[in-house]
């Protein structure tokens, strides 16, 4: 009885394993028959292209170029983009920290509109000191801040014009600013 049985389980896995081969096999056979259709679908389309490409002696294409007007809100991101530029380059040769500019965004109060502001080191400390004295914070008296900023204002002028007689890359990043600006600007007026 034991014997049947194996016998039947022998059967059973060699029948089970001939059907996965036939299977394969049938599998395969589909494999390498859908290979041959590609093939010649793919020399088909092969003629078909060398037959309606252009020639070399033909003549050469017409190209034609089409530019559109750019929105105010793009150009105006490159006015900041050109504007944060300059100030990068103005901070990095600027040898007085007190002197670099770093442009940021802010909300004023009362609104939730941001602006595109950009401030010397100098500026953004006299605010400050003065916002501490009001705040009467010890220790944080200070003259009003327009005073200290007038007064260092004129010399950051001085040194700007210093250094964009002196350094291209600095007079690079102002004719490029201004020339954003301008035609910003000149699409404004035109709408």
């Amino acid at each position: 009885m034991l014997l049947q049985r194996s016998c039947n389980v022998s059967w059973f896995v060699t029948f089970g394993i001939l059907s996965l081969l036939v299977h394969a096999i049938v599998g395969m056979s589909r494999i390498a028959y859908a290979d041959k259709i590609s093939q010649k679908s793919s020399e088909a389309i092969g003629e078909i292209v060398s037959q309606t490409a252009p020639s070399e002696t033909s003549e050469p294409i017409e190209e034609i170029t089409v530019y559109g007007d750019k929105p105010v809100h793009a150009l105006r991101r490159e006015v900041y983009r050109a504007e944060e530029n300059f100030f990068d380059v103005f901070s990095s040769i600027n040898e007085d920290d007190d002197y670099d500019v770093r442009c940021f965004y802010e909300v004023p109060s009362f609104t939730h509109i941001r602006r595109h502001v950009c401030r010397a080191n100098f500026v953004i400390e006299a605010t400050s000191k003065e916002s501490a004295a009001f705040l009467g914070q010890v220790g944080a008296f200070s003259q009003p801040a327009t005073f200290e900023i007038e007064r260092k204002k004129e010399r950051l002028r001085e040194i700007m014009e210093t250094l964009i007689a002196e350094r291209p890359e600095l007079l690079q990043a102002l004719i490029e600013y201004t020339d954003s600006k301008q035609t910003l600007e000149a699409e404004k007026e035109r709408k």
